[in-house]
């Protein structure tokens, strides 16, 4: 069973759970107030892609723990937790949270994020990790590292001094070339 954990607000978040709904999802959702942001994907005659986003709702720390319980009741052994996209409203402390929780379950924790959420990530267990080129060299600049360019030396720089903890790590670049490190 795949489980869609979401905090739906407003009109369009409930567009969201009736969209889950309709497809078969379970759903852990938790109520916010406020308006779910609306996004749209423009493509022009050349196949160029274009996104414009609403802005993000932050996720209140109350919401984030209500959510934590109820997956600690639901999540069982060998089952996979993935945090992915924006999480706006991040507190440092959920990334320590969100991997103890899958340790004491014996769960898996993937991650597929950015920003403040990716950059705690690194400091916990997880089993797979993935950052796109320029995060990873905003993240080795922010610990004072020289590189201004991206290859795969600086992977394996990378994946060796600050990525250890994760199980599988990779960076991805677009179209271009993909690193993984199992």
């Amino acid at each position: 069973t795949c489980s869609a954990i979401i905090s739906p607000a407003g009109f369009v978040g409930q567009k969201c759970l009736d969209f889950l709904s309709r497809e078969n999802f379970d759903v852990i959702s938790i109520s916010i107030d406020g308006e779910t942001r609306e996004g749209l994907v423009c493509v022009d005659s050349n196949g160029k892609q274009t996104t414009f986003l609403g802005s993000d709702l932050p996720i209140p720390q109350n919401a984030f723990e209500t959510c934590l319980k109820k997956i600690d009741a639901q999540i069982k052994s060998d089952d996979i937790l993935a945090l992915c996209g924006s999480f706006p409203n991040w507190q440092t402390s959920n990334a320590q949270k969100l991997s103890k929780l899958c340790e004491e379950k014996n769960a898996h924790f993937c991650v597929d994020t950015y920003g403040t959420p990716l950059n705690d990530v690194v400091d916990y267990h997880c089993d797979f990790l993935k950052f796109n080129k320029s995060e990873l060299l905003s993240y080795l600049a922010s610990k004072g590292e020289n590189v201004d360019c991206y290859s795969q030396e600086i992977f394996e720089f990378a994946r060796n001094k600050y990525f250890s903890k994760a199980k599988i790590f990779a960076i991805t670049d677009g179209a271009n070339a993909t690193f993984v490190s199992d």
